[in-house]
């Protein structure tokens, strides 16, 4: 027995000096959670393309003017600094010179409550989609990143300014007409085509705006081309002028896609949008969390995972026609609970709660809270909608990303491990994230399974795992077990726990969950601690903390630590006292992958995996 203990001590000063070794100059673990440096305002472009960041119009070099985006500090800052970069995972849509730097005052010193700007100029180098990340940092370890992107393509519109409206209308992802009745014609506003190449047969139409078709009758067009320069063909580095005038047919919220195409297969879009006088109007009650994502533009929902929902954003529906109105009806309808039945078709955009009852009197307002639902991937666009008894109808149109991930085994990982009582089961697996996930630093959070074996623990390493966007990130499932020695390690699980209660900065990245024992199961006294088993969660602390730089330590190196690890956990855990065991049997088990942003607020939308383990009578 001495000369047991005298190993694991001797093992414990080894694993130490490994995980000294292993973390040696590793860079800062980057905070999950807002710091100093919070974004607090982002250019409005109307009518442009929408993406999963911030989206310059499409433009060959220096079509557009620059795009400022503001920063502010919570508290004094010193060295503040700005740099453009590659967007993990895609960088090979990134090059120097896709963007630049138009003008800079983030530098240096940033008194608290201070803001700062950044002119952007979108100045693509090469063909097809472009993407960075903008990085604002200072000597105190801070960091605020977002992404922008753009696409370098033949043709592009240039907007006209946005128009100053009396009574204001609400800025959105199209180009905005000002509020107009029925019948009426608004004055024209002009579009610029350019084409960076000669292009032949060149078209313009207008036809309605995917997800918000509702609010498009090709029978009726309630915009029309009213005059235009461009011929059949356009020569290399010109351009010519597209007039667009609104005409509402239909009461409500009216939209179009202005599309320009070529016989080259070339395409360019600007949206536009007008709403007619009525009594109900929508208007944004708040501007959204920009600590928490860079909404794209014009519409400030984070990019979400299909089938999750994002927190809410808050709209106000205000009667302005003079009068009370009643039969107040809100499209999509609020869900109740227990559900409709039949119950509604889920929808992209969902007013979760409303504070708006059928009567509204004249003058009064109520509040809708929306949240973005997914059903999909990519750019999903759809309204919500206001009306009443007496023919006004309101809406706003709503635009948000739906990104992806999915968890697998690994490649060479069978579906079943067989081991014996008292060991340790170690399933390698994998999380996938599709062209946006990880892109905005969302991560992934673990969950033991519900129906672990008796005396049993769950751990992950690494837990929560960083995402990059077309990449998989590789993980560790381990499984320990029971016997009548050794027993699996009592060590609490805040993995399990809600991110918005957790530091995700300093969790132990390897977690565990003991598996509580039932009536009737194992020893009356149950589970008593021994100096072994004090030594041995102390080596594993010490080697889950390690797990937190196995990302930067070269495959030899994670190899050696992890099988010492195992040596120590398989090895040292004994005593001389007999516990209870893990009773041998077949086990499906199930782990849950939640989806973090990357300040480490829940994304709602969860991802499973499932595998069986086989546990043996010990030799």
């Amino acid at each position: 027995m001495r000369r047991f203990s005298a190993f694991c001590g001797l093992a414990a000063m080894v694993l130490v000096l490994l995980v000294a070794l292993g973390t040696r100059n590793l860079a800062t673990v980057s905070a999950r959670t807002p710091g100093n440096l919070v974004l607090a305002g982002v250019p409005l472009v109307q009518g442009c393309p929408l993406g999963p960041a911030f989206t310059f119009c499409n433009q060959s070099a220096g079509v557009l003017p620059p795009a400022p985006f503001t920063i502010k500090a919570l508290s004094d800052l010193s060295g503040v600094s700005v740099s453009l970069g590659a967007v993990p995972g895609l960088s090979g849509n990134f090059a120097p010179g896709d963007f630049t730097m138009a003008s800079n005052s983030c530098t240096g010193s940033l008194a608290a409550g201070a803001s700062c700007t950044l002119a952007i100029n979108f100045t693509p180098t090469m063909p097809g989609l472009r993407a960075a990340t903008v990085a604002v940092t200072d000597s105190a370890g801070d960091k605020l990143a977002f992404n922008i992107e753009g696409t370098n393509s033949t043709l592009s519109f240039l907007p006209p300014p946005p128009i100053v409206c009396s009574p204001p209308v609400p800025p959105g992802t199209a180009f905005a007409f000002c509020t107009a009745a029925l019948g009426t014609t608004s004055t024209a506003e002009t579009f610029t085509l350019a084409s960076t190449a000669a292009v032949s047969g060149l078209n313009l139409s207008l036809a309605a705006i995917p997800g918000l078709t509702s609010e498009f009758d090709v029978s009726q067009p309630d915009f029309a081309i009213e005059s235009t320069t461009c011929g059949a063909a356009l020569g290399a580095s010109s351009s010519c002028n597209v007039s667009v005038a609104f005409t509402p047919k239909t009461a409500g919220l009216r939209a179009a896609a202005l599309t320009a195409t070529d016989s080259q297969d070339d395409r360019i879009v600007a949206y536009v949008a007008g709403s007619t006088t009525a009594g109900l109007v929508v208007l944004l009650s708040n501007s959204g969390n920009f600590m928490s994502c860079l909404p794209s533009t014009g519409f400030q929902f984070c990019n979400e995972p299909s089938g999750g929902t994002t927190g809410t954003i808050a709209y106000t529906v205000e009667n302005s026609s003079g009068t009370q109105v009643t039969g107040l009806t809100i499209t999509p309808p609020v869900p109740t609970t227990p559900p409709t039945q039949p119950p509604p078709t889920p929808s992209n955009f969902t007013v979760l709660s409303t504070t708006c009852t059928p009567t509204l009197a004249a003058g009064a307002s109520c509040t809708l809270n929306v949240a973005f639902t997914p059903q999909a991937t990519g750019l999903l666009q759809g309204p919500v909608e206001v009306s009443d008894a007496q023919g006004d109808l309101a809406a706003v149109n709503l635009a948000g990303v739906g990104d992806d991930y999915t968890l697998s085994l690994a490649n060479s990982q069978p579906t079943e491990m067989t081991i014996e009582q008292g060991q340790l089961a170690t399933f390698k697996a994998q999380a996938a994230a599709d062209s946006v996930f990880g892109a905005n630093g969302e991560m992934v959070m673990f969950a033991c399974p519900n129906a672990m074996p008796v005396f049993s623990t769950c751990a992950f390493a690494p837990c929560p795992v960083n995402m990059m966007a077309n990449a998989a990130t590789t993980f560790n499932v381990l499984i320990a077990t029971s016997s009548k020695t050794i027993t699996a390690p009592p060590v609490s699980n805040p993995c399990q726990a809600t991110a918005a209660s957790s530091n995700l900065t300093r969790q132990p990245v390897g977690v565990l969950y003991l598996a509580p024992k039932t009536a009737g199961q194992g020893e009356a006294s149950g589970l008593r601690a021994t100096t072994g088993r004090v030594l041995f969660l102390a080596l594993l602390s010490a080697g889950a903390m390690s797990m937190m730089a196995l990302g930067s330590i070269a495959r030899r190196r994670k190899r050696l630590l992890l099988a010492f690890t195992a040596l120590v956990f398989v090895g040292c855990h004994h005593s001389s006292a007999t516990t209870a065991e893990t009773p041998t049997g077949v086990y499906p088990l199930t782990i849950t992958g939640n989806a973090l942003d990357a300040n480490g607020n829940a994304l709602n939308a969860a991802r499973s995996l499932s595998f069986t383990l086989n546990v043996i009578t010990g030799k």
